[in-house]
């Protein structure tokens, strides 16, 4: 079995965790009684799962999700898991390479050096001229903002003004 270094943690009302077992063996636990979420089979390895009334499809052959953390992280989100459990198949065959032992390896094979004093650095002129340095940021006069600003796309309760005698 491929040993993966990974930390993953999701405390919502998943367990969720990668637990290394006695004989060694790094396993994904995902209680699907705990989490009360309903895992449909619609074919052999696409599953519809209903989490607190949303509805998440999960394709195992394809590895997604409607989630879209199968896809991004190539780690399987926790609808892919409940839905692995399902079919009572090796969780170790749904991460990508990038996380297995072999790959992290191979990574740091080569000796790694030490970036040293950037004033001991050697640059060549042609380089040196090309190195971008950050913008300068210019200091506002006055006191600074204490409320923060509040994106369009976040709701607000809307607060009605009301004369003394009508509260």
């Amino acid at each position: 079995m491929t040993k993966f270094f990974c930390s993953l943690e999701i405390n919502q009302k998943v367990e969720f965790t990668a637990v290394r077992s006695c004989s060694k063996r790094y396993e994904l636990k995902c209680i699907v009684d705990k989490c009360g979420w309903n895992v449909f089979n619609l074919d052999s390895m696409l599953f519809r799962i209903n989490s607190e009334g949303i509805e998440f499809i999960v394709d195992l052959k394809k590895r997604t999700c409607d989630c879209l953390e199968f896809q991004l992280d190539e780690l399987p989100c926790p609808h892919a898991i409940a839905a692995i459990n399902k079919r009572y198949l090796e969780k170790s065959n749904y991460f990508s390479n990038w996380y297995s032992k072999e790959t992290w390896l191979k990574t740091y094979k080569g000796q790694v050096n030490t970036m040293g004093d950037p004033k001991s650095w050697d640059i060549p002129q042609n380089v040196q001229s090309e190195i971008t340095k950050p913008p300068d940021v210019e200091i506002l006069q006055g006191r600074r903002q204490k409320k923060r600003h509040i994106p369009v796309t976040e709701s607000v309760p809307f607060k009605s003004t009301k004369c003394s005698r009508c509260k």
